[in-house]
């Protein structure tokens, strides 16, 4: 969108996330999930709700957020964020998968999801760090 049509909502998404990447990724996710950015094919051009995105609220903390983010994921992906978190900053598949010797699941397929949604970032293949000391943080608490 050129920037005169996207100035407004620029604004409001700096505003409510200071300019901080893990915010305003998610909080632009978040509107287009919720449909409140959508791309138009009559216009070419994306749409949003300008009314009700200024009326989103965000969690006050990267911690908090992070949280509420990782309660919507299915069991098994927490499960694994809890188990990582314990294991510090980075930690390998090979000492993910001891700690995690009992469960039903296959953190092969888990680590990469769970990396693509943010939360952890792949540094080489099977070695594995937090995105930001704060996820680790509320995938620990």
């Amino acid at each position: 969108m050129p920037p005169n049509l996207s100035q407004q909502l620029s604004s409001v998404v700096f505003n409510k996330t200071a300019g901080h990447p893990i915010y305003v990724i998610n909080f632009i996710e978040s509107l287009c999930n919720e449909g409140l950015i959508r791309f138009s094919l009559i216009t070419g051009c994306c749409e949003y709700q300008i009314r009700k995105i200024r009326l989103k609220e965000l969690p006050t903390g990267v911690v908090q957020y992070m949280k509420s983010r990782m309660e919507k994921l299915h069991h098994q992906y927490r499960l694994v964020l809890e188990v990582a978190a314990c294991l510090g900053q980075p930690f390998d598949y090979s000492t993910f998968k001891k700690a995690n010797e009992k469960a039903n699941f296959k953190l092969e397929d888990l680590l990469p999801i769970l990396a693509s949604f943010g939360f952890i970032q792949e540094l080489a293949p099977n070695n594995f760090a937090w995105a930001h000391d704060q996820v680790q943080q509320a995938a620990y608490e």
